[in-house]
């Protein structure tokens, strides 16, 4: 079974491994300390966690074993001056990227290959490191696999210190050359205060991730900015067992004005992901720390829990940042507020959908930017296998987390990996090494997309909200005059975001929602399929609100609130908005089309093509098939003179757009419903406290 997994070249009682995150290359939580607890390669335990499809790792030093990664093209060049020997190609998807397994004749140091050069050119990995093994998979997706499948090579460490030579500090002196070349530096409070640098300075950072990509480049900025003497570098790197090669290449690029500036919320970011055990530690203490996660309730963060137009409070707060659009904010908003419901079976997934240039991704940031961070994920680029791996760690899950994804492509809708995230979560069984693997997906997130030029099927039209933007000339004139006053962007108010951040997932009951279900009985079509799953929608943006407004509603348990008329209310002018789209399934393009048909009534393709030619008649025939489909048109074939077939003529198919009614007039006489006499009002301040 061994040598499924960890090449025969590995099978050296001298070597070690170590288990590291599935899909990763971080040691998992279990191998701390992981200089001291390995395995060799024929570990039961190893090879277990390889068979549930997890990575390993192979550490340097060990039986004299270095393992060059080139990380560069020029570095890949020299290492073909080398003996032939075991070589990887990683799994990243630069061709240049490979490690190059050898045995010295002494126990060599670890070497960063850089001196003069700037940039993450290569390292000689050996004692206190380690490079991901063969048969892995790279966080991109991609394979570690072997392309030279021959034995270890055995080389002198002095033949290797003559190949990189131009790249080595040989000296491996602890002084920097001066550097002639000034920029102007910036002073703030962060530059000044941030505790980062002085952390590292004096505390060994677990795991290795402080290499130079990672976090070195902020760690310069700061301290170059802060005009610190060369001693301070090089206890940086003493402390973080580097060579003075590995810092030396930021420096200069500081010097030059070519380091890109950190920030408070690059290093927060930074932390985040690679040491959150840290952070608080770090940056608890910090004036300038936005890391409040603690959720220690405020009076200001309370009372705007008590207010009873918290929901009009938040929307009049988008002002602040985006121009008109008032139904599309309640709208998005009020969906993303999903993410505080227990028990959704399907997540309230929202696709907003409009014309190229009208502002979709502006506003969907600015309306995610409410959320506590900490509650949202979001991507500009991604690819479909991403789903599968996407967060899959052991303590990882998706419930109640806002998943925001740009300007999505049409590769990106019709991955079967898309449809199952934005759905039910679930186990997804993928194939490695030619072996069936089950990769749990654990929770389901409330997914946020926007997309301009894709042709959505029906089936993921199926699975979301559908929110258009107001693309009206007086909507584009007020957007032109705020531009043109040239403000500067506000803030959103702090209590605000800190106040959600109090927020439980809560269950929440309608009392109310037979009366709904009647109402839709006599008003709409109970033969649609598509309402089993839009009337659960209704029911969640009513559930949303209620979720919202947790601390003013009453309560069954613990874990269990009633909706009430505010939240009728609240949902049901974002119902009325967007429900006729997503009954309909009708994204910005097939909406503007059929505009087009109600304009002429009734019409062959060849003249509604010839009357409205923003796109091709082949075009126009696939959005004529959509619009029959969800029996908006209906034909009729008529015989028309001089032409010997008969034509098929498109005829409007009359059919009232849907609409909620006030509550008031709602149906009154519902059999079966029951009014739970027990339920007590939530004293909302008490209960927050009592909470946390």
């Amino acid at each position: 079974m061994t040598d499924r997994f960890i090449p025969t070249q590995l099978w050296n009682e001298d070597f070690r491994f170590l288990k590291i995150r599935k899909k990763g290359k971080e040691p998992t939580a279990d191998m701390g300390g992981w200089q001291e607890k390995n395995f060799k390669y024929n570990d039961t335990e190893l090879l277990n966690y390889l068979i549930t499809g997890g990575n390993y790792a192979i550490i340097g030093g060990f039986g004299n074993l270095i393992l060059i990664d080139s990380d560069s093209k020029e570095i890949n060049e020299l290492c073909k001056t080398l003996p032939e020997t075991f070589t990887i190609k990683t799994g990243s998807p630069e061709e240049y990227k490979k490690h190059y397994y050898f045995i010295t004749d002494t126990q060599m140091k670890a070497v960063r290959l850089s001196k003069e050069h700037v940039g993450d050119l290569g390292d000689i990995r050996s004692v206190g490191q380690y490079v991901v093994a063969p048969t892995s998979i790279h966080p991109s997706g991609g394979e570690y696999k072997v392309i030279k499948d021959i034995p270890i090579a055995k080389v002198s460490e002095k033949f290797v210190r003559s190949i990189f030579k131009e790249y080595i500090d040989q000296t491996e002196s602890t002084e920097f050359k001066e550097f002639p070349i000034e920029t102007k530096k910036r002073s703030s409070d962060f530059i000044r205060i941030c505790n980062v640098p002085d952390y590292c300075i004096n505390n060994k950072l677990k795991g290795g991730t402080s290499k130079n990509w990672k976090l070195f480049p902020y760690l310069v900025d700061i301290l170059h900015n802060r005009e610190v003497a060369q001693s301070v570098y090089i206890a940086l790197c003493k402390k973080q067992g580097h060579s003075i090669g590995a810092i030396k290449g930021w420096v200069k690029k500081a010097h030059e004005g070519k380091l890109a500036k950190t920030s408070c919320e690059k290093m927060q970011d930074y932390l985040n992901r690679f040491h959150p055990d840290l952070i608080n530690n770090i940056c608890g203490k910090c004036l300038l720390s936005k890391h409040k996660e603690d959720k220690e309730p405020t009076k200001e963060s309370l009372e705007i829990l008590e207010d009873k137009n918290l929901f009009d409070l938040i929307i009049k707060e988008f002002d602040k940042k985006i121009e008109g659009e008032e139904k599309s904010k309640k709208a998005i908003f009020l969906s993303l507020c999903n993410i505080w419901e227990e028990g959704s079976e399907i997540p309230l997934n929202t696709f907003v959908s409009s014309e190229s240039s009208a502002g979709k991704s502006f506003i969907c940031r600015r309306i995610v930017k409410i959320f506590p961070k900490e509650l949202v994920v979001y991507r500009t680029k991604i690819t479909p296998e991403a789903f599968t791996y996407w967060h899959n760690e052991d303590d990882w899950n998706w419930d109640g987390k806002i998943c925001y994804l740009e300007d999505v492509s049409q590769q990106i809708l019709d991955a079967p990996t898309f449809k199952v995230m934005c759905s039910e979560g679930s186990t997804a069984t993928i194939v490695i090494k030619q072996k069936a693997v089950d990769i749990e997906i654990r929770g389901k997130p409330v997914m946020l997309i926007t997309t301009a030029s894709t042709n959505p099927k029906t089936e993921i039209l199926g699975r979301f909200q559908i929110v258009s933007l107001d693309e009206s000339k007086e909507q584009t004139e007020a957007i032109i005059f705020r531009q043109a006053e040239d403000k500067e962007e506000e803030s959103y108010d702090e209590n605000i975001i800190n106040a959600l951040r109090l927020l439980k997932r809560k269950k929440v009951k309608v009392p109310f929602g037979r009366k709904i279900a009647q109402y839709l009985k006599e008003n709409y079509n109970f033969k649609s399929l598509r309402l089993r799953r839009d009337f659960s929608r209704l029911l969640d943006l009513i559930k949303c609100s209620a979720v919202l407004y947790q601390c003013q509603r009453r309560e069954i348990n613990s874990n269990i609130i009633e909706a009430n008329e505010q939240d009728y209310k609240i949902a049901r002018e974002c119902i009325n908005y967007i429900q006729t789209q997503t009954f309909k399934g009708l994204t910005h393009k097939l909406k503007k089309a059929f505009d087009c048909c109600k304009e002429l009534r009734e019409f062959t393709a060849k003249e509604i093509h010839s009357k409205f030619p923003f796109v091709n008649q082949k075009m126009w025939y696939i959005y004529l098939d959509k619009l029959l489909e969800r029996n908006m048109l209906k034909t009729e074939l008529r015989k028309i003179e001089d032409i010997k077939q008969r034509v098929t003529f498109y005829i409007i198919n009359e059919d009232k757009s849907f609409e909620l009614p006030e509550f008031d007039n709602l149906p009154k006489d519902i059999t079966n419903v029951t009014i739970d006499t027990k339920l007590t009002k939530v004293t909302s301040v008490t209960k927050v406290k009592k909470q946390l």
